[in-house]
């Protein structure tokens, strides 16, 4: 009985999530359009903390940036969400993506 409701209670969440996202989007592209740099990284992570994501370090992990000179990270995206991981976890680096992600985040 109680499926049907957490089903719904799931889409709502999502779907609430979703209007967070364009919201933080939107008033950053004001905000930028306004001369006030938003650091997108931090941005990204504060939507990952919003679901309550977290990050594990293996045993033997060391630092991945590299400020000493310029680096590409090549992921396989598998979902929406791996955006926001990415620019968690990187700071905030540029991409390079298809034209769909612009239709699916407008304010992006």
């Amino acid at each position: 009985r109680s499926l049907p409701f957490l089903a719904m209670a799931s889409k709502a969440a999502f779907f609430a999530y979703l209007l967070t996202v364009q919201a933080s989007c939107f008033v950053s592209f004001i905000l930028q359009l306004l001369g006030v740099q938003v650091s997108h990284g931090l941005v990204a992570a504060g939507l990952l903390k919003l679901l309550g994501t977290r990050f594990g370090t293996a045993i033997n992990a060391s630092e991945v940036l590299d400020a000493a000179r310029p680096v590409v990270y090549l992921s396989n995206h598998r979902s929406w969400g791996d955006f926001w991981t990415d620019a968690a976890l990187l700071g905030g680096p540029s991409f390079i993506s298809r034209a769909l992600v612009a239709a699916g985040i407008p304010f992006t």
